[in-house]
């Protein structure tokens, strides 16, 4: 049950935003309640039952954001972004991308500048692995 205010009449249904919200909290409640392990139980529980078996495809991390964790964890810079306009008419953007403390560096063309940034940290996180300072998963 979600005790709401008069603003939502008993008509209406909760949103999207709310139900995360309280999904949330259970979360929140669960852990101070039990531990780490049991709310990971439980929201893998949810996962399976509610968007099946494959729920780990869903919470896969997009490689901008791995790559985030993986500076944040280590305490790099966080990566820089250079995007700039590509002069092949198929390709917009070109972005290069680099952390200040390592020498690597990974360039990607794309017709939008959130795919190339994309396809960039992909590449950029490929190199990490090949050096072994990165697994996906870690």
């Amino acid at each position: 049950f979600l005790k709401v205010g008069k603003s939502l009449d008993a008509v209406d249904e909760p949103t999207d935003s709310m139900l995360a919200d309280a999904f949330e909290a259970v979360v929140a409640a669960i852990y101070l309640d039990a531990d780490q392990a049991t709310v990971i139980q439980f929201v893998e529980g949810c996962y399976q039952r509610f968007m099946g078996k494959d729920y780990a495809a869903l919470v896969q991390k997009d490689p901008k954001s791995q790559l985030q964790e993986f500076c944040q964890k280590h305490q790099y810079a966080l990566p820089h972004y250079q995007v700039s306009e590509d002069a092949q008419a198929d390709q917009r953007f070109a972005v290069d991308v680099s952390i200040q403390g390592l020498a690597l560096r990974a360039t990607s063309r794309a017709v939008s500048k959130r795919e190339a940034q994309r396809m960039a940290a992909a590449q950029l996180l490929d190199q990490l692995q090949q050096k072994g300072l990165w697994s996906n998963g870690q």
